[in-house]
């Protein structure tokens, strides 16, 4: 059968802790006095924080009312990841003249100026945190530097307010181009239909010449017997169709003329092609994300930067086919356009019948070179109209980013890191912790026997007395009053013992050399001669006896002899 299972008390954690305490001091000081050294030699850290406030692009006045901008709710993600990009880094290292700052501090000096430029990029990359603060349109940039010495919180200020000024710039100069670009577009439309107005007025002016028109005829004046209000209504909608098919045509040999990049800029910006604006907006997102994961340290063939590359050709396939079908519908429409022309064309000449249709084709063709007149100067005042109006709207002051908090330079004496208080209560916290764990190890692997339970356990013999440590002899009237008792104890124990009822004789020993033989013996007779006892002491230890000291009598006469 088992025996029953022994259960620790708190005592006996206590116990080992003291018995250990020294193992647990010296952990402890050890541990403290490391962890104080340790901050003492960190490197000061400061930090500086500058929260702006980013919103999508629109004009700070809205002069011609245009439609409301529609959400987006990738753009405050997109511009959290572009204020971290490495071009908008590069741009602060180099205003900021931290290239030429950190290049001796970091041992760059015999590396390659651009090599050099992007280790840099990358230590302030790595003290850089950028925090959108939820549920709302707040983005707080925040620095921390440890270089230069003594001047780290000046310039930790000087470049959280750097990026948010670089990238506020790069913004307006992005949006500025993309418009530039786009005006450049709509402003050869606007001349390649001011070219079609005046061909048109040359038409005009050939048909009055030739017919020698004075007065236009007005629809629905004629008294003739031909309906001459459907064929105005027929000749309307030959002008329409012609516009549609020389504006589809224009379109198409745009599209046809231009390369691939500049494509897709033409059909976000001048067709306005909702399809290919989002895929162009998805691709540039990717591409974005693929920037961000290389500066992260990503490698190039990382399954996530791998993947994201794949997403952005996926995307630039789909950008191709929209682009694909957005000029077979062109085509399309360029030719129904001019098959529908045809038609109205031989209908209206199915119509051109009798005396008086010739006689009134001179009005007819220059009714039709007025329509077409009129029909071109208000497509040409339409888009020199949408022409001015943006190019207005480019020279109103447009706020995207806005600082709302700035960042200021903090004092020599205000670091973060290292945290002295908190590092010192780490210290004496893990000091404790590794101490007592170190004592309790120590106590696991130690087999020694150490109460009095493992003495019986082991031995198999009872336990007599329990004597403490650091007694002194009995001859000292002080240690007589503290010890005296716990050797009545062993005197009585003894006497009381079944086995040594009728012994006179007890042999003392111990396992090695001083364990307290000789005072254990002396302080015994000493006990039982004050009880009545007739005690004779006999000192066996030949090699270091101590008898005679205790009782300063002299040893020439001793057992040997």
């Amino acid at each position: 059968m088992n025996g029953p299972q022994e259960t620790l008390h708190f005592l006996d954690y206590w116990r080992v802790i003291r018995a250990r305490k020294e193992v647990v001091i010296a952990m402890f000081l050890l541990v403290v006095l490391t962890g104080v050294i340790f901050t003492m030699m960190m490197p000061k850290a400061y930090d500086a924080t500058c929260v702006i406030r980013v919103k999508q692009e629109r004009p700070d006045l809205d002069i011609f009312e245009n439609e409301r901008l529609q959400f987006d709710p990738l753009f405050l993600r997109t511009q959290f990841e572009i204020i971290q990009s490495t071009p908008i880094l590069e741009k602060v290292v180099r205003r900021q003249g931290l290239d030429r700052k950190l290049t001796d501090i970091y041992g760059l000096g015999a590396m390659d100026p651009e090599k050099a430029l992007r280790k840099i990029v990358q230590n302030v990359h790595r003290g850089m945190k950028v925090q959108h603060f939820r549920d709302t349109n707040l983005i707080e940039i925040r620095i921390v530097y440890t270089e230069p010495e003594g001047t780290a919180h000046q310039e930790a200020a000087v470049t959280a307010n750097l990026i948010a000024d670089v990238y506020r710039e790069t913004n307006l100069e992005r949006t500025r181009q993309v418009m530039n670009d786009a005006l450049a577009a709509l402003r050869e439309r606007v001349e390649e239909q001011e070219q079609r107005v005046t061909d048109a007025e040359a038409d005009v002016e050939r048909i009055r010449s030739a017919y020698k028109i004075t007065t236009a005829v007005r629809q629905g004046g004629s008294e003739t017997s031909i309906d001459r209000a459907a064929l105005y209504r027929l000749m309307d909608n030959m002008v329409q169709y012609r516009m549609q098919y020389v504006n589809a045509k224009a379109d198409h040999e745009k599209m046809e003329s231009l390369p691939r990049d500049e494509l897709e800029e033409f059909a976000h910006v001048v067709i306005q092609d909702p399809a290919v604006e989002g895929l162009v907006r998805s691709k540039r997102e990717g591409e974005v994300l693929v920037a961000q994961l290389l500066q992260q340290g990503y490698g190039p063939n990382h399954p996530q930067v791998v993947s994201t590359r794949e997403s952005v050709a996926e995307v630039d396939h789909k950008i191709d086919e929209a682009l694909e079908a957005l000029k077979k519908g062109l085509k399309h429409q360029l030719e129904t356009a001019k098959e529908r022309y045809v038609e109205l064309e031989k209908m209206f000449a199915e119509m051109e019948i009798g005396e008086i249709v010739a006689e009134a084709d001179g009005y007819q063709k220059f009714d039709k070179a007025v329509e077409e007149l009129e029909h071109a100067r208000r497509i040409r005042d339409a888009l020199e109209f949408r022409y001015i109006q943006e190019e207005i709207q480019l020279e109103i002051p447009s706020t995207t980013v806005e600082v709302i908090e700035p960042a200021v330079s903090s004092e020599s004496e205000e670091y973060v890191s290292p945290k002295v208080a908190m590092n010192i209560v780490l210290s004496i916290i893990l000091g404790l912790c590794t101490g007592i764990g170190l004592a309790y190890f120590v106590e696991y692997v130690d087999t020694s026997v150490k109460t009095i339970d493992d003495v019986e356990k082991f031995m198999g013999q009872p336990v007599v007395g329990v004597i403490p440590q650091k007694v002194d002899a009995f001859t000292d009237p002080k240690a007589y009053r503290d010890y005296a008792e716990a050797y009545r104890m062993l005197r009585t124990n003894v006497r009381l013992s079944e086995k040594h009822v009728d012994d006179r004789a007890f042999c003392i020993t111990s396992g090695s050399m001083a364990e307290g033989k000789s005072l254990t013996v002396f302080n015994l007779a000493y006990v039982c001669a004050q009880h009545g006892d007739r005690v004779l002491i006999v000192d066996s230890d030949l090699h270091r006896p101590r008898q005679h000291k205790i009782l300063d009598v002299s040893n020439d006469i001793g057992l040997a002899n």
